[in-house]
């Protein structure tokens, strides 16, 4: 009896994980259709796209970090009742609300701040029209946050991996009419179908929602969630900045690229996208790891984390062997194989992408471990291990090696391994006081 509840549970672990890797998955792969689809038009169309997209995946992913510290309150560890499931879920939800209002507020003005830097207005005009396609989405995505966390809680993984695959679908169906349409050479229509797109996601996992918690949602006084409210953003502010700090760490190192030249940029790009794109497995494995976490002490607190931090190592394993065997063809993706400098470039590339399969395995341990110590309720330590390793170590070790993208990437990987070794003792040590 004990080792099929065993399995029961593993299986809820897995069905988690899988589920809220499609969902990450579904997220960063609708703006690599949105680039591509602009692309065909010209380089302006795409660079306008790109420049609304990276600030929504920036927002996005710090607001994200912001919402997921209601994890350990909607674990079914945690909750007594759907009354109690309930305040959190609310509290959660107006959180989101908030916060996609304000990313809203940014997308207005962030096109008069690219005209003050510098940026090229026809660019400034593409980005600002894909941003207003854009302007609902950043509800909806926080929504499908919330959403997808409450159904993963409940063990309805699979009503969120549908659901994100409904959102792909929606997206790439909407594209296709665009361009049949004749309406791809307009960033409004791609921004509008994202957000479209989102908001289906989000309906659909509505309907997924354990019918029991709506009586209990429509029970719900807002005197009854200042205390909840106060505990997220207590908690939720640090989660937030440590998320900026990595997010804002790589943009950093962007930029640097760029000063190098477009060759430096363009291989350094391609090494960034590939990380990105499977990124998405340790974030999601910790965000299962926070909710399994949260109602251990002692012993149980270093079983619970060897045994997520084991499946993210092995996950990364598996990806770092696949950058490895398959350098080359993921190079030729992005580059193509015409002119006598493409080889050099492709070299240089290839040799970059086996190098982040490392980058990926040491990634793997801080994002784990921060998914780990969210759910113990620690988000400040956190914080300012992330900023002392990002920005301090880190940050110091590519002014001092980045001479080069592979340079760069090197002391990323400085950054990467404090963080993890600095979170890890962090860990070791909470364990011993709970």
């Amino acid at each position: 009896m004990i080792s099929a509840v065993r399995r029961l549970r593993l299986s809820t672990t897995y069905q988690g994980i899988v589920a809220l890797v499609a969902a990450q998955f579904v997220f960063t792969a609708i703006g690599i259709i949105d680039f591509w689809a602009a692309s065909k038009v010209d380089a302006v169309h795409a660079s306008g796209q790109l420049l609304g997209w990276q600030l929504f995946w920036s927002l996005g992913t710090g607001t994200t970090a912001f919402v997921l510290v209601v994890l350990p309150w909607l674990s079914r560890g945690a909750t007594r009742s759907n009354d109690d499931f309930a305040i959190w879920t609310g509290s959660a939800t107006l959180i989101a609300l908030a916060l996609g209002l304000v990313c809203c507020a940014i997308f207005l003005v962030y096109p008069t701040a690219l005209l003050k830097s510098g940026v090229e207005s026809t660019l400034v005009a593409e980005a600002k029209t894909y941003l207003l396609g854009l302007s609902t989405a950043p509800v909806a995505l926080l929504l499908t946050v919330i959403l997808r966390s409450v159904l993963v809680a409940n063990g309805k993984g699979g009503s969120v991996f549908w659901a994100a695959v409904t959102i792909l679908l929606a997206k790439t169906a909407s594209n296709g009419a665009s361009s049949y349409f004749g309406w791809e050479q307009n960033n409004l229509i791609l921004g509008l179908s994202t957000a479209i797109s989102l908001w289906l996601g989000a309906a659909q996992m509505v309907f997924g929602l354990d019918r029991s918690i709506f009586p209990a949602l429509g029970r719900l006084r807002f005197n009854s969630l200042a205390a909840p409210i106060k505990a997220l953003l207590r908690l939720g502010f640090p989660a937030s900045v440590t998320a900026f700090a990595e997010t804002g760490y790589f943009a950093a190192t962007t930029y640097l690229s760029v000063r190098m030249g477009e060759s430096a940029a363009l291989v350094h790009g391609v090494a960034l996208n590939l990380v990105s794109l499977v990124f998405v497995v340790p974030f999601s494995i910790a965000q299962v790891a926070s909710m399994e976490i949260q109602s251990s002490v002692g012993q149980a607190i270093r079983d619970v984390s060897k045994r997520f931090l084991k499946i993210s190592a092995c996950c990364s394993a598996v990806i770092a062997v696949c950058f490895f065997v398959w350098s080359g063809q993921l190079a030729h993706v992005f580059i193509s194989n015409e002119g006598e400098e493409t080889e050099e470039l492709l070299r240089q590339a290839k040799l970059l992408i086996q190098f982040c399969g490392l980058f990926i395995i040491a990634d793997a341990i801080p994002i784990t471990t921060i998914g780990l110590l969210r759910g113990l309720r620690d988000t400040f330590y956190p914080m300012v291990i992330s900023l002392a390793c990002y920005w301090g170590a880190g940050f110091t070790a590519v002014l001092i090696l980045g001479d080069s993208p592979a340079g760069i990437w090197q002391g990323m990987l400085i950054g990467v391994c404090c963080s993890g070794l600095c979170l890890n003792v962090r860990l070791r040590l909470l364990a011993n006081k709970i």
